[in-house]
């Protein structure tokens, strides 16, 4: 959708990963993981919007792993756009955030109520990501 309101879309890519459908869609490929600094940085160079997608979800998902990727890895992503001078991130993050029952029309004021650690790390990067951005501006 973005290559086709015009924007040129850049993507991170999983080392392993296959970029030739993002390629096809029109966008540039960028191989890093989500603690790879110098690959982050290089992904968001030049770039005014960041959009931050990546999770790890899912009955297979150790706490470790999600919190080590969803927080720790928004950090991430959160830090190489700042020191780019990228203008806007937006953070994608779950309805988990709210608990077993989200309330119907939950948004940003709706207080948090996450169940197990899937809800727990996306609000705790959603916190990071709101510290974040009241301290830098982005």
């Amino acid at each position: 959708m973005l290559r086709e309101r015009g924007w040129d879309v850049r993507a991170v890519v999983q080392p392993g990963r296959d970029p030739t459908r993002l390629v096809a869609l029109g966008a540039e490929p960028v191989v890093a993981t989500l603690d790879d600094r110098q690959a982050l940085s290089e992904a968001c160079r030049d770039c005014d919007l960041v959009f931050h997608v990546a999770a790890a979800l899912g009955p297979d998902g150790s706490p470790p792993e999600m919190f080590r990727v969803n927080v720790e890895g928004a950090g991430h992503v959160l830090e190489a756009a700042v020191d780019a001078g990228v203008r806007r991130f937006v953070y994608t993050s779950s309805v988990a955030v709210y608990g077993e029952q989200a309330p119907e029309g939950a948004d940003e004021d709706t207080p948090q109520r996450p169940s197990g650690p899937y809800g727990e790390s996306k609000a705790a990067a959603e916190s990071l990501c709101f510290d974040r951005s009241a301290r830098t501006g982005i």
